[in-house]
């Protein structure tokens, strides 16, 4: 499953986004039960240093280096950061790891254990439903783009190497038509002068002469 689609799943499955059908989750309610520990936020890194407030950047200016994106431990992250992405402290992603360790729970049971989980994010760093929907959406939006704005490039890369390949084909071709031709041309060649001598060595042997004598 592609992140796009899994960040638009977690918008659904918060209640915040409807799915395919129009229809919303199952808002949590206030009962509180046992549930796993909760998802750490992930450490402050250098690049968060950012103004939270700033524009997005523009997917599209990935275009031109995208190998550097594919050539990445991690393109995603990659994504963000090329186009000056500050990631909150509690992320759309960490909302996928809470819904996946909730994901065999029945439907109510599964809201009720979000909401716990959410308790110390929203605690500590005010974090919210709208927050993380946002998050997600920016997200979703950062990936799409990329990927409708890559594509065009991409495959226009792939079908200049495709031409390359092709030519350096016909080159093959031709150089082994060639080398096939000398080949038969050759073995003609040779097949006429090993005749011509073999008749030529009668004319010797008529006169008692010996055609390994020189001259």
């Amino acid at each position: 499953m592609g992140i796009t689609q899994s960040l638009k799943e977690a918008g659904v499955k918060l209640g915040l986004l409807k799915d395919e059908d129009g229809q919303q989750a199952d808002k949590p309610d206030d009962k509180t039960l046992a549930t796993r520990p909760l998802i750490t936020p992930r450490p402050a890194r250098p690049e968060d240093n950012r103004n939270n407030n700033q524009p997005e950047g523009q997917p599209g200016s990935l275009a031109s280096d995208w190998s550097l994106v594919l050539s990445s431990e991690d393109p995603i992250e990659t994504i963000y950061q090329r186009v000056s992405f500050t990631q909150p402290d509690f992320t759309a992603e960490h909302m996928l790891e809470i819904l996946d360790l909730v994901s065999d729970e029945p439907a109510e049971k599964r809201s009720q254990k979000v909401e716990l989980q959410l308790k110390l994010p929203k605690k500590k760093y005010g974090t919210t439903p709208q927050s993380i929907q946002q998050d997600a959406a920016r997200k979703y939006r950062i990936l799409s783009e990329f990927v409708k704005a890559v594509s065009g490039d991409l495959e226009k890369e792939i079908a200049k190497k495709q031409s390359h390949i092709d030519t350096l084909q016909k080159e093959i071709d031709k150089a082994k038509q060639e080398i096939e031709q000398k080949r038969q041309a050759g073995a003609k060649v040779r097949q006429l002068c090993l005749d011509r001598a073999k008749r030529l060595k009668e004319v010797v042997d008529y006169f008692g002469g010996d055609v390994s004598a020189s001259d």
